[in-house]
């Protein structure tokens, strides 16, 4: 079984996948934010619904069918959002 924001979906169901993406995080919050390049601004914090479910719409028009979200609690993790945004 594969965990999912929806719950449990077995292997054969996951379909074209993104093995890492962050829908809803802010990367400011990151304990060592200079060892990725990060110094600040708006570009590093993505919290728009509206712009995940324009974005998830095309990919799933695509073919794609799942991702695997890997934001860290540290950078703001909400799993009520992304089974909002699923």
């Amino acid at each position: 079984m594969i965990q999912t924001v929806c719950g449990p979906i077995a292997p054969q169901q996951l379909g074209v996948c993104l093995p890492h993406e962050h829908l809803w995080c802010d990367t400011r919050r990151a304990a060592r934010p200079h060892l990725f390049g990060l110094f600040g601004g708006p570009d590093l914090i993505l919290r728009d619904k509206e712009l995940m479910h324009r974005e998830l719409r095309s990919f799933r028009q695509a073919g794609g069918e799942a991702l695997v979200e890997v934001t860290t609690p540290g950078w703001g993790r909400d799993v009520t959002v992304l089974r909002d945004i699923s």
